[in-house]
């Protein structure tokens, strides 16, 4: 089989593994609804907060994408 038209969770090694509790949807639902600030409500700083901490860092910046990311480091460059 062409693996180009196989799906990725068929793979031998699947790329990713979706992992979804009961409570997601409408926890999402409930950051989409708030609208143009979605990227930036309590759950964001409560997430980068735990992953500082399980990291063992003091700080932590969570970004939409890697682009994004990306952007950001070259930007502290300069």
């Amino acid at each position: 089989m062409d693996i180009r038209k196989k799906p990725a969770t068929k793979w031998k090694i699947p790329l990713y593994k979706v992992h979804v509790e009961k409570d997601d949807v409408k926890i999402v639902s409930k950051v989409i609804k708030r609208g143009a600030y979605w990227a930036i409500g309590p759950e964001i700083e409560e997430f980068e907060n735990k992953l500082a901490n399980y990291i063992g860092t003091n700080f932590c910046v969570t970004f939409n994408s890697g682009t994004s990311a990306g952007h950001a480091a070259l930007l502290q460059q300069g």
